[in-house]
Parts: structure tokens; C-alpha cells; sequence
């Protein structure tokens, strides 16, 4: 795959509530997701260096160890080797046991081979770094329909978050908006869930978290997707 994925921009699952780094403020949380758009519309337009920059500054508000691969592979695919190496190397170290370490270290190995002169020739300049790859302009709609398809054969389990809430509040009904991205392997980013004409946090976090677990379908054309999709719960009469 040479497309920037799976850690998860992959659990990236770019999760912003890491338990074990403690939640970050709310602050934190608007900076990421500042930054995170920023890459994310980068990276769609083919402008790999500037988005490798901006993971790495959502890193810096959130850390999280997905972010530093997503960066290593917009360098790869931006032509800038070394510090491909580097973000590849600081991601299997901060995630030794990260589902696409195999692919980290075929990388890891290919650009150290295109980084390296062949010792035959002395003089010869270092071999190019690598190539720019072009994909089709656009935000990954390509992949929209699929995405939809996951949430509807899971409504019953979002459903489920709303209903849970709704017994202790009769009568009530309440609508949500999810958004989140999705990187080109399908791992999600950034989800949000946002009520209107109610207020249920915790509702709001149980979409979240569902979300989180699905299984979401890969992007054909190499893209970044951006995806909202709306909830109108009815309490029940």
C-alpha cells in the first residue's frame, strides 16, 4: 500500500483520550483537531511534506504514537527519506507491538537501502529518495456509501447508547451528529458526536466508542475521508 494509513491517523485510532497519557484539556483537544485537518487536507491534495508537519504538530498537543506514523508515511511519499526513517523508528519504538510493524519495517529497509550510496561508486551522488505520488484531487467520497452502510447495520448498538440514557429521562428524544475521519486503510480519527435539543454526555461518548470499534472499508483512490452522519432517536411512548 503506498498510502498514507493505518495507525490510526491507526489504532489510529487517533484517539484523543489516551488513558494511560491522562485526557487532554479541551484546549489540547481543539488544537489536534485544528492540526489534524489541516493534514488530512493536505495529504488529499498531494501536499505530503505540509501534512507530515501537521501530524506531528497534532502529536505535540495529543500524542499519540498513530500520529507518528501517519507522519513517517506522508515523508515517504513527500520524498523525504530521513525523516521518514526517523518518524518509522520513533513509532515502533513508542508502539513495538503496533499491527503494521511489518510494514514499518519493510519501509524502514527500503529507504535505508535508496538512502545509502553503493559503496562500488564512491562518488556518486545519493540515489532520489523517492517520488511524489499523484492520486485523484478530492476528499474521498469515493467510499461514502460503504462508510454509511457500517453505521446503519450497527444502529441497533448506537441506538442502544440513546435508550440506556432515555430510561431515566422519559420522553425525551434526541438527535446526534457523528463525524470522524477515516485514513486510507479505514482505521478512524477523530471521532465526535454532537447532541442538539438535549444534553447527554454520556451519550455522546457511547457513540464515540461504538464508533471507534467498527470496522470501516479501505479508500480506493488513497484519500483521506471526512464522514457526518445524523442520529434522530424517539424515546420511547
Amino acid at each position: 500500500m503506498t498510502r498514507l494509513p493505518t495507525a490510526a491517523v491507526a489504532a489510529l485510532t487517533l484517539c484523543l483520550a489516551g488513558a494511560a497519557r491522562g485526557a487532554p484539556t479541551t484546549e489540547a483537544r481543539a488544537e489536534a483537531r485544528a492540526h489534524y485537518d489541516k493534514a488530512v487536507s493536505h495529504f488529499n491534495a498531494n501536499e505530503y511534506v505540509p501534512a507530515a508537519e501537521e501530524f506531528l504538530a497534532v502529536y505535540k498537543a495529543v500524542a499519540q504514537p498513530a500520529l507518528l506514523y501517519n507522519a513517517a508515511q506522508a515523508y515517504r511519499l513527500g520524498g523525504e527519506a530521513p525523516k521518514a526513517l526517523e518518524n518509522y523508528r520513533a513509532f515502533l519504538k513508542a508502539e513495538p507491538q503496533a499491527k503494521q510493524r511489518p510494514d514499518v519495517e519493510r519501509r524502514i529497509a527500503e529507504l535505508e537501502h535508496k538512502t545509502t550510496p553503493p559503496k562500488s561508486v564512491p562518488d556518486m551522488a545519493v540515489p532520489p529518495t523517492g517520488a511524489t505520488v499523484k492520486t485523484p484531487a478530492g476528499g474521498g467520497s469515493d467510499r461514502l456509501q460503504a462508510i454509511a452502510a457500517v453505521i446503519k447495520q450497527n444502529r441497533a448498538g448506537f441506538r442502544a447508547c440513546f435508550d440506556k440514557w432515555s430510561r431515566a429521562h422519559a420522553g425525551v428524544d434526541g438527535k446526534v451528529t457523528l463525524t470522524f475521519y477515516l485514513d486510507p486503510d479505514g482505521d478512524i480519527a477523530q471521532p465526535s458526536a454532537d447532541e442538539k435539543g438535549f444534553a447527554a454526555p454520556e451519550v455522546a461518548s457511547c457513540i464515540e466508542e461504538l464508533a471507534r470499534t467498527l470496522k470501516y472499508p479501505k479508500s480506493p483512490s488513497g484519500k483521506f475521508t471526512r464522514f457526518s452522519y445524523p442520529f434522530d432517536f424517539k424515546a420511547a411512548r
